[in-house]
């Protein structure tokens, strides 16, 4: 089946949809991060606290299939069509165990009723959120390097980049960061 975007095409999907997934995840993150700060209060709005967590999932889910789908249909748009020829596959980094579990995870809570949301280990159900984010940072990085620039967006990684920054200039109010989330 070919497969064949244009570079314009490209270019207007990096910025709007791919910086909408970005954006979105980093800052569902960061608020998710916030409030369970202060864990009696994030009790309190289960349900709030279950809409982050399915948030978060439908994005971390939306970037992993982005950058590690390698079989994709004729309508979808995945990393390695933004790079040259097989570049992306030689330069990406290999999916980490944090976010392949991740990717189940966010499965599980986004397919329809299946038998599948069933099938995480007790272990799998907690996430070094932050552990997760870096890893997602990391692919980001790679991908802006590898990524022909006339394919994105001149504005996508300059947004991307002020994503980063944000991220490394925020600190969580009253000192400690919280590193783990069990979902």
């Amino acid at each position: 089946m070919l497969r064949r975007h244009f570079n314009a095409d490209l270019a207007a999907f990096s910025s709007v949809h791919l910086h909408y997934d970005v954006q979105m995840l980093f800052e569902l993150a960061h608020t998710h991060l916030l409030l369970n700060q202060n864990g009696n209060f994030l009790k309190s709005l289960s349900c709030i606290e279950q809409g982050l967590k399915e948030a978060v999932a439908l994005h971390v889910r939306n970037l992993a299939v982005f950058f590690y789908n390698d079989s994709p249909g004729p309508s979808e748009f995945t990393a390695a069509d933004y790079c040259a020829e097989e570049k992306w596959l030689e330069e990406r980094l290999p999916m980490t165990r944090t976010l392949c579990i991740a990717q189940k995870w966010a499965d599980k809570m986004l397919l329809p009723l299946t038998l599948e949301r069933n099938s995480l280990e007790e272990s799998d159900m907690v996430w070094d959120l932050e552990g997760l984010m870096s890893e997602i940072r990391l692919v980001l990085h790679v991908f802006l390097k590898t990524a022909k620039s006339e394919c994105l967006a001149p504005a996508f990684a300059q947004k991307t980049g002020k994503i980063f920054y944000q991220e490394e200039l925020r600190q969580v109010p009253g000192g400690d960061r919280v590193t783990s989330s069990t979902y």
